[in-house]
């Protein structure tokens, strides 16, 4: 069971005014104003509702920062090219992976019909070591082998 925050962001109105009657956002007191809410990179306004008789009953809007812990050290998330991701993976781990990407960009494994091959593809074996296997194996319970590569076609997109 995951108890943690969760986002709840759709581009259907219809999904979003469904959220909110089981769950009126947090603040809707004053009704004629909005909350912009957003979920990977996308953004909309979502006008307030009739405040909800039991308190306890409310969708709470914060601002969230996801995080890996790895190596000690926090890493953004998603996983973003920057100083501080290169700073915490170090000189060697980061020439590593830059020239196990490379190697993935000049000889593709094929065919890419695993959830590995795919991942390994994108990113190269070093990172797919790194960051992927382990995380998505004990998540899902499958090994990456074994999981379609139209799996990570939908759920992993590259962003710049």
């Amino acid at each position: 069971m995951d108890i943690g925050g969760h986002r709840f962001f759709s581009k259907s109105d219809w999904v979003m005014k469904w959220w909110q009657q089981i769950l009126p956002i947090q603040g809707s007191q004053d009704l004629s104003g909005t909350v912009r809410v957003s979920y990977r990179q996308q953004h909309r306004e979502v006008p307030l509702t009739e405040p909800p008789h039991d308190p306890d009953h409310i969708m709470l809007v914060r601002k969230r920062l996801s995080r890996i812990y790895y190596l000690r050290k926090f890493f953004d998330y998603p996983i973003k090219l920057s100083a501080n991701t290169l700073l915490n993976l170090g000189l060697i781990r980061v020439m590593r992976i830059g020239f196990s990407y490379f190697v993935s960009m000049v000889f593709p494994r094929r065919p890419g019909r695993s959830l590995e091959n795919f991942l390994i593809n994108r990113f190269g074996k070093q990172l797919y070591l790194t960051l992927f296997k382990d995380y998505t194996e004990k998540v899902w319970g499958v090994p990456c082998n074994e999981i379609g590569a139209e799996w990570g076609a939908q759920r992993i997109s590259v962003r710049p």
